[in-house]
């Protein structure tokens, strides 16, 4: 149905001004709906790959669905999952590793009294040791080492000499897909206790399998911390 442009002081007829409010119905900006107009049900779009509005202004965007495609888009972060462990072992599933590419993650555990507080990372629950390896740098005192592990330190050994709460916290950047070594890095806050922070690790490590698509990244604590959360988003 053509839009018929109507010309001010100029004569036109009822069907020009009908078929105009009828492409405007069926366009792609204002959304359909009431009493006359059927229910828009995903199929408008808002401009085009070719016409496109020049800014946005909004208050919300609410339930998105579908891939944000390039043109700036695929570089926003979206949160995948965020939980409040309240047991020793979380498995965070239903990911696809090979959607993103990317996964930021964030973590942290406490506990009241002083008790020890570790957490370590499993993707897809894998626990065969030849299957992952980490280097790290300790600083309070410089140390290198190196480690093969069947997982990943999140969290290691949060806990203090005296009674008092006991924190740890860090932030891990993982590669998710498939046909590459799985590559991360981990910088971990360690033995905090409000005050103070004893020790700081950066952590490069490695999940050495490049077939299995990351569909779960399981969190297991060595004992049950009072407080913890774990926040992951992916890229795109």
């Amino acid at each position: 149905m053509a839009f018929v442009d109507i010309i001010n002081y100029t004569m036109t007829i009822p069907d020009d001004v009908n078929n105009n409010f009828y492409h405007v119905a069926q366009g792609t900006v204002l959304p359909r709906g009431g009493d006359l107009l059927d229910a828009t049900t995903s199929v408008n779009d808002i401009g085009s790959a070719t016409y496109r509005f020049k800014d946005a202004y909004v208050t919300n965007i609410n339930n998105v669905t579908g891939t944000a495609n390039p043109d700036g888009l695929n570089l926003m972060w979206q949160l995948v999952a965020e939980v409040y462990p309240t047991t020793n072992r979380v498995a965070i599933t239903g990911l696809n590793g090979d959607a993103s590419g990317v996964y930021d993650i964030i973590f942290y555990g406490a506990h009241d009294a002083n008790t020890a507080l570790s957490c370590f990372l499993n993707v897809n629950g894998d626990s065969t040791t030849a299957n992952y390896a980490e280097t790290y740098f300790r600083f309070y005192t410089l140390v290198w080492a190196a480690t093969t592990v069947a997982r990943i330190p999140v969290i290691t050994s949060v806990r203090q000499a005296t009674t008092g709460s006991q924190v740890g916290m860090g932030k891990c950047t993982l590669y998710t897909k498939t046909g590459q070594i799985r590559t991360g890095i981990i910088d971990r806050a360690m033995y905090c206790n409000g005050s103070s922070i004893t020790y700081f690790e950066e952590s490069f490590f490695r999940w050495s399998n490049t077939s299995s698509t990351i569909t779960s990244l399981v969190f297991t604590f060595q004992t049950i911390p009072t407080y913890a959360y774990i926040g992951i988003w992916r890229r795109g």
